[in-house]
């Protein structure tokens, strides 16, 4: 009753979704412009792990009584470009056994949660092309179970009580794969330090964004020393790669009598 009168008062914008233990697992929208959606997860039903015609969406708030069951396999992929908040209401902070949460080209989505530190057990945080992505909470690095983290904004600062910094990479030991864009190109030596990246033996690759970096490899070169990654660790920079690759495109035309504008606009 109560949710049919929200309905009926918020209209087409704004949506709440209730699921129930026998739903399907993905949630798909009405067809209209839902800006705002709210899901109630009643009594023993499992978190949703998709949104359709989700593409005008700007805020999801994600609630769920005390008795919802927690999934041990539980994912959320979430990929509105215009999404700008997310709230972890309640007792959703409960549900332990959530392992990946993906918020991929969110790219109004300016900040994490700092309830996302409650998601003990997650192993997968994935927030690539979200652009305008540049606060993520201190709890991040209480994370102790994550696997993946990418790409993430890290600042250098570990006097900031409210932000990630790159030494709150400290205990997150089980990483694997790791993807970081150092906020205003900042480097401090003792923060790198204070990531112990060395220490981390499960991982493997190792992505950095270097676009701060262009013209400056041997700051980028001190940059690498100093966080110490293992020596089996890929180190990957992007923008060096991409030059390296559009070079070789060139090269190759040349040889081939091939104009280079026209790999441009290729």
């Amino acid at each position: 009753m109560v949710l049919d009168f929200a309905r009926f008062l918020m209209g087409n914008e704004f949506v709440v979704q209730e699921v129930h233990p026998d739903d399907i697992i993905r949630i798909k929208l009405p067809p209209e412009k839902t800006h705002h959606l709210s899901v109630v997860l009643a009594e023993n039903a499992c978190l949703p792990t998709s949104l359709l015609g989700a593409e005008k969406l700007r805020s999801l708030s994600i609630f769920k009584s005390d008795h919802a069951e927690e999934d041990e396999t539980s994912n959320l992929f979430i990929q509105p470009k215009h999404l700008r908040s997310l709230i972890l209401c309640g007792a959703i902070c409960g549900l332990l056994n959530l392992q990946s949460l993906f918020l991929q080209r969110c790219y109004s989505l300016e900040g994490l949660p700092d309830k996302i530190e409650k998601l003990v057990n997650l192993r997968c945080l994935n927030t690539a092309d979200s652009t305008a992505l540049t606060y993520y909470p201190k709890g991040i690095g209480r994370l102790t179970s994550l696997r993946e983290l990418g790409t993430i904004v890290v600042c250098c600062d570990h006097n900031d009580n409210e932000k990630f910094s790159l030494g709150d990479l400290e205990n997150l030991c089980h990483l694997r794969f790791l993807a970081l864009k150092v906020k205003d190109g900042q480097i401090d030596a003792n923060e790198a330090r204070r990531a112990k990246l060395q220490s981390k033996i499960h991982l493997k690759d190792l992505v950095l964004d270097d676009r701060w970096a262009y013209g400056k490899e041997d700051e980028l070169d001190n940059f690498v020393k100093v966080l110490n990654p293992p020596s089996h660790t890929n180190v990957k920079f992007p923008l060096n790669e991409l030059i390296e690759d559009f070079r070789a495109q060139v090269f190759a035309a040349e040889d081939f009598h091939v104009s280079p504008q026209s790999i441009v606009s290729s």
